[in-house]
């Protein structure tokens, strides 16, 4: 299912003085579509750990990178006038994702991130389906 909704929670640390830290934090996201008369809804939970290197501040801006590993669940029940079926698997993969910070009072910045998942195909009875993801996300830091 294309377009779905994603929400995710992050913490990130990076020592005083330094470009480099880490970061993880769980993510989440939930769609639903329809094709060959069926209802579909998806459910994708992701936990993930990785690196993060913020390179200095250019003024109210500060840019960052990430990177690490990613443990992704995920869900796809179908439905139609025959009944219902859910079917689901848990996928090992990594993700990248950069973006920037941008300051709007000392203790909040808007946030701005394209983050690529990647890794095993989930399976889901007997068929391999495309676990990667693409996510471009505005929000909050504090």
């Amino acid at each position: 299912v294309e377009d779905q909704f994603y929400v995710a929670i992050q913490h990130a640390s990076i020592p005083a003085g330094q470009t480099a830290g880490h970061e993880f934090g769980v993510s989440a996201s939930f769609g639903s579509g329809d094709a060959l008369g069926l209802d579909f809804d998806s459910r994708i939970v992701e936990a993930f750990g990785g690196l993060r290197v913020e390179p200095e501040s250019q003024g109210k801006l500060r840019p960052f990178f990430g990177a690490g590993l990613s443990l992704a669940y995920g869900e796809v029940e179908a439905s139609g006038p025959g009944g219902s079926a859910t079917i689901d698997d848990t996928v090992f993969g990594f993700y990248l994702h950069g973006g920037t910070s941008i300051e709007l009072s000392e203790t909040t910045d808007l946030v701005l991130d394209v983050r690529y998942r990647t890794g095993q195909d989930a399976e889901f009875e007997g068929f391999d389906v495309d676990a990667d993801f693409l996510v471009l996300a505005v929000g909050l830091a504090f």
